[in-house]
């Protein structure tokens, strides 16, 4: 229920963005970003990633831009701790996403904005390593194993600003990204699952984001 209402405020947000008159525009303005990523699960130890990411802005208003893009985000979850079948866990999740923001800008020549969005992950997979120590003592036991899982889709919101350099801009974002399906259960075998309790995984991080764009100018239209 909780993340069915999210979604329906985001959409809301979506539609009340473009429930406005504006000119039409025939501007080509591609975006390119690299970001941090910081997973926020709940995970004992989660780890940094990183995510880069390439983006096409439509109706290049002053006040409203509708983007969408291609995403790829790499993140995952360390844990090190005896008694629960393992001695260390590692999780790493790799995201291929198709993300559509709604950007709403601010200002004159700096301008800032909020971008509340959705994505689709269409592909989602993972590497798992295991370091199991045997009862003798003795020897250490490493299982890699990689494994697709179901696609994924979720909301997001951000802030950010936009710092125009001639035709070019340079962008500073910060966002969250909240996935709304289950994509992976903590537990890895039966003896995990009768030790502990079974923790669902989501794709919920943070990202910090810098970003660079061009504005290709139609000679009819002015300058964003």
């Amino acid at each position: 229920m909780r993340r069915s209402f999210l979604l329906q405020i985001v959409l809301g947000l979506c539609f009340f963005a473009f429930a406005q008159k504006s000119e039409k525009r025939t501007e080509f303005s591609p975006e390119f970003a690299v970001s941090i990523n910081q997973t926020t699960v709940g995970f004992k130890y989660d780890k940094q990633g990183f995510g880069i990411g390439a983006y096409q802005v439509f109706f290049n208003q002053k006040r409203c831009n509708l983007l969408v893009g291609l995403e790829y985000n790499w993140n995952g979850q360390f844990r090190k701790e005896k008694g629960l079948g393992y001695d260390s866990y590692t999780n790493t999740k790799n995201y291929i996403s198709i993300p559509l923001y709604f950007r709403m800008n601010v200002g004159k020549k700096v301008k800032f904005f909020i971008e509340p969005g959705i994505c689709v992950d269409p592909f989602v997979f993972g590497r798992v390593k295991i370091t199991e120590k045997l009862e003798t003592g003795k020897t250490d036991v490493t299982i890699n194993k990689v494994k697709l899982y179901k696609p994924d889709f979720g909301i997001s919101g951000g802030i950010g600003m936009r710092i125009p350099v001639k035709q070019y801009e340079i962008l500073l974002k910060c966002d969250y990204r909240y996935g709304l399906r289950k994509v992976f259960d903590f537990s890895t075998s039966k003896k995990v699952i009768n030790q502990t309790p079974v923790v669902s995984l989501y794709n919920q991080f943070l990202r910090f984001t810098v970003g660079f764009r061009i504005n290709f100018v139609n000679r009819n239209n002015k300058r964003n």
